[in-house]
């Protein structure tokens, strides 16, 4: 997953957000712990792990990249739109700061990017409502 010549720094926050879950699912099938006591003490380990990871620039990267706007991947009722996790867009809110210092720019550049997150979601609910992909 990290070893690629492939862009793909909004892939590490994904792939990480569902390993989570893919352990539970392992440990549940191999433990009988009905508390899941012993799965609360590795979901503790990594989530602290994942918290010295996780940076606004990959929260950001995750929210602007197209693949998980598609309709495949929405039509999951456990899923959400990127920029809909509170996480994510205080993430990226926080990579705007930094880069626009100036309040007047900064703002002129979220409302702009906050069209585009908007457009994307106007594509998906249409590509679900026509159940098309655009033919």
């Amino acid at each position: 997953m990290f070893d690629t010549n492939v862009s793909n720094l909004g892939e590490v926050y994904e792939d990480n957000d569902y390993m989570i879950e893919k352990i539970r699912v392992a440990i549940n099938a191999i433990e009988n712990d009905p508390h899941e006591f012993f799965y609360r003490e590795v979901k503790d380990i990594l989530t602290k792990s994942w918290n010295k990871m996780t940076t606004p620039l990959h929260l950001l990267a995750y929210a602007v990249n197209p693949k998980y706007y598609a309709v495949e991947l929405l039509s999951d009722p456990e899923r959400t739109l990127p920029s809909k996790d509170p996480e994510v867009s205080q993430g990226f809110k926080k990579v705007f700061r930094k880069l626009f210092v100036d309040p007047e720019i900064g703002l002129q550049i979220r409302a702009e990017f906050l069209l585009i997150l908007w457009d994307q979601r106007v594509e998906v609910l249409i590509l679900i409502v026509c159940g098309t992909r655009g033919q």
